[in-house]
């Protein structure tokens, strides 16, 4: 069983299914005599929500990502050298 495979396709799931989820993969894993594996997708953390939902927004839109990626380091830079004006250009560019 691979591992990564698994992780990708728990971070898949809703947070409220991903939990069952894991346990059910890793008693499978362990009921096979694959130790490590089970071990190791035991070990995968439930996803916070906003985690779950930057996946699910990369896993909907791959390049649209990079647009708010973009967006977020143009406000970082604007906040950081106190610039309103570029604060609010950036916010209503995105």
């Amino acid at each position: 069983m691979d591992v990564s495979a698994v992780a990708l396709e728990l971070y898949g799931l809703t947070p409220e299914e991903f939990t069952a989820a894991r346990n059910s993969v890793a008693k499978t894993a362990k009921a096979a005599g694959d130790v490590r594996t089970s071990v190791a997708v035991m070990a995968l953390r439930k996803p916070t929500l906003a985690a779950w939902l930057a996946n699910i927004l990369v896993r909907a839109d791959p390049d649209g990502i990079n647009n708010l990626t973009e967006l977020g380091e143009e406000l970082r830079e604007a906040h950081l050298t106190r610039d309103a004006n570029q604060q609010r250009l950036t916010s209503f560019e995105g």
